[in-house]
């Protein structure tokens, strides 16, 4: 089955202009996560994203995993990413 990444995704949430990302649901890749941090690409850029509380079992049940696919439904931006 082919995925397509949702190209310039990345660069697009991170502008933090909410009008640019609101009701936009980006299909990414996680290329590496741990616990309830993750990395994630849209195949050009990558950003640094934490789960939600109530989504941390997807990662602790493996459903969440290095290497899958993930559409974004609902997410925040927030411009602190120090949080490694």
């Amino acid at each position: 089955m082919a995925v397509n990444l949702t190209q310039g995704a990345i660069p697009r949430i991170c502008s933090h202009n909410v009008s640019d990302y609101r009701g936009f649901k980006p299909v990414l890749q996680v290329f590496a996560c741990e616990s309830h941090k993750l990395f994630l690409s849209d195949g050009s850029h990558y950003t640094r994203g934490i789960l939600a509380k109530n989504l941390e079992k997807s990662f602790t049940s493996r459903i969440l995993h290095k290497g899958c696919f993930v559409k974004l439904i609902q997410y925040v931006v927030e411009e602190d990413q120090n949080f490694m």
